[in-house]
């Protein structure tokens, strides 16, 4: 009795620790040029901020003073506009530590007299630091770079729900080789369509894209609801040709992400390269995750009603994401033809 009370606790940890996992506190960070040749703008959009993150103190250089700051709703996210004045300009040593953006963002450098200059910045515990005053490139160490986008990859896998939903019903769809398999061909598919849209060999638009992504996750519960393979089955072709073409799709939204970070051209490989990495990683987090819960739910003897529920929630999750991105569409058609919008 103790033992399968310890089964229990164990698997209800285990659940709980997705529930209860820290939110990715993400900050994009933009620097302009203000009416007057020594004011600036910094826009900021924070994800998940924290509580009270409008009246954050920014800790900025000796020479600068805010001179205003104002608050927004923005896709979802806090938009802080903030007015601030520096004597003399800015200059190349010049940091402003911001308490936002503590899992890390991007910075892009637009006050300069060159085209504007986006990096990707880690966090820290006290937030990021941004490089005010440098207005050019920097070239960094293939280490940093590689740390820093990789970082990025294992945090977009994580938050993305429709990716994390897709890899759940190929857990419930098969065990062992096959499972193996499964994951290797949609790992296979999203690395290339991730290569090829980001080098720019692969052009569609995005939302379409998103809304078939949420239908692949419909799909797919369906089909592990339909089909259930015991762990020594072998994947059938069928099966692995159609987990590949649903990868090479979600790879276009993680493109879609990558081209977000804004890589510089000398990181634009390495970006490339650890980004990926970073999807994989948390990728297998995820599938060590489900199998760890899966193994614990079949000693209590939980596994049959438990795969059934997940599948039925995974799959109502997939078309309510349809149902909401083919609205969206929609909205968009119609502003398009009010002439308000680009389709």
């Amino acid at each position: 009795m103790v033992g399968r009370r310890w089964l229990i606790g164990c698997l209800l940890a285990a659940l709980w620790l997705p529930a209860a996992a820290h939110e990715l506190n993400l900050a994009r960070f933009e620097l302009r040029q203000g009416a007057e040749p020594d004011a600036y703008q910094l826009v900021a959009l924070i994800q998940n901020p924290p509580a009270r993150a409008f009246e954050a103190e920014l800790d900025w250089p000796p020479a600068c003073v805010e001179l205003d700051r104002r608050e927004y709703e923005h896709g979802g996210r806090l938009r802080v506009d903030v007015d601030f004045g520096c004597e003399g300009g800015l200059a190349g040593d010049m940091s402003l530590r911001t308490p936002w953006g503590v899992d890390g963002g991007l910075f892009t450098h637009a006050a300069g007299p060159g085209p504007p200059v986006t990096t990707f910045l880690p966090g820290r515990m006290d937030g990021m630091r941004l490089p005010i005053g440098q207005a050019e490139s920097v070239q960094r160490p293939l280490a940093e770079v590689g740390r820093g986008y990789t970082a990025m990859g294992v945090f977009h896998i994580l938050e993305g729900w429709d990716h994390l939903a897709f890899v759940l019903c190929l857990c419930m769809l098969a065990g062992g080789r096959a499972l193996l398999w499964l994951v290797t061909a949609f790992t296979l598919g999203h690395s290339v369509s991730l290569a090829l849209a980001y080098l720019g060999h692969l052009d569609l638009p995005m939302p379409p894209v998103e809304a078939v992504i949420a239908l692949s996750v419909a799909f797919m519960a369906r089909e592990a609801i339909k089909t259930r393979r015991s762990v020594g089955q072998a994947a059938s072709g069928q099966q692995l040709l159609l987990v590949t073409g649903f990868g090479l799709l979600h790879g276009l939204g993680f493109a879609s992400e990558l081209a977000g970070l804004g890589v510089g051209g000398g990181e634009r490989i390495t970006g490339l390269f650890a980004f990926n990495l970073g999807v994989e990683i948390g990728q297998l987090l995820f599938v060590a995750l489900m199998l760890l819960l899966l193994a614990a739910a079949d000693l209590l003897r939980w596994r049959a009603g438990a795969e059934r529920l997940a599948l039925i929630g995974a799959g109502i999750l997939g078309m309510y994401w349809f149902a909401e991105r083919i609205a969206g569409l929609f909205v968009q058609w119609q502003l398009h033809q009010a002439g308000g919008l680009p389709f």
